[in-house]
């Protein structure tokens, strides 16, 4: 799933991402797009473990380039989405905020989630440690 499809922006048209979700070997790698609403987030995160489940891949390396900065109750949110979309303790999930705006409340929310028994996800800055530490622990 995921691909580029044009879109109009204020009468020129652009390429706007769809949300990826693709086996790349070993990991799940996945990609939203656009700011999400939590409806968005759960559906995303709903297709997620669907897909982890028919592959039978439970390590997901997942990369945000958000416009706008993540607010702090959607990081929190993101335990609920989590909750109702099915991910469970044999997910593993690396996170990589590449807008450095967002790294903070990524963090924030990797706590959050730690201290509710999903010990399993980090938050990165860049690809390279993100993808060390899922396919290295």
């Amino acid at each position: 799933i995921g691909r580029r499809v044009p879109i109009s922006q204020g009468g020129e048209f652009v390429m706007a991402s769809l949300p990826t979700i693709a086996l790349e070997g070993t990991y799940l790698y996945v990609q939203p797009s656009g700011d999400f609403t939590y409806q968005d987030r759960l559906d995303f995160w709903r297709k997620v473990v669907k897909t982890c489940e028919e592959h039978q891949c439970f390590d997901i390396l997942g990369e945000s380039s958000r416009t706008k900065p993540l607010e702090a109750m959607q990081a929190y949110d993101i335990f609920k989405v989590f909750n109702k979309a099915g991910v469970t303790r044999k997910h593993r999930i690396a996170w990589v905020a590449h807008n450095p705006s967002d790294l903070e409340p990524m963090l924030f929310t990797e706590t959050v989630l730690k201290n509710r028994t999903f010990s399993r996800v980090r938050a990165f800055s860049d690809v390279a440690s993100a993808k060390h530490w899922l396919l290295n622990t």
